[in-house]
């Protein structure tokens, strides 16, 4: 079943970057955890009917704290790192909100998933 992101993408007035929309297509996991170069990783779930509303709770947070954008939540490292997707680039990253920097450690979602 394929997702519309139409209404998600009009309240947060946001375009996603396709690598988004298809991790919400392509996957079906309650939890998918490893570990990859290094750091120990927990992608949030996708469930049929239940993931583009906690998906779009968890970003309208995430705007509300940086007010914008440019990253998209999608997990969560385990020293507490949110694991971002960059929405121009589709870079993965590590984000440390309280240094407000950044680390990528992925090219792509899709790399990054079968690196797990």
């Amino acid at each position: 079943m394929d997702n519309n992101f139409e209404d998600v993408e009009k309240e947060l007035n946001v375009q996603l970057h396709p690598d988004i929309k298809a991790y919400f297509n392509s996957y079906w996991f309650l939890e998918l955890a490893g570990t990859y170069n290094g750091y120990d990783l927990v992608l949030n779930s996708v469930v049929p009917g239940i993931e583009l509303q906690d998906f779009k709770q968890e970003t309208k947070l995430y705007k509300a704290a940086h007010h914008q954008l440019v990253n998209i939540p999608i997990g969560i490292e385990s020293n507490g790192l949110l694991l971002v997707v960059d929405n121009e680039s589709g870079e993965v990253k590590l984000e440390d909100y309280e240094r407000k920097s950044f680390e990528r450690i992925s090219e792509n979602l899709s790399g990054l998933i079968r690196g797990l």
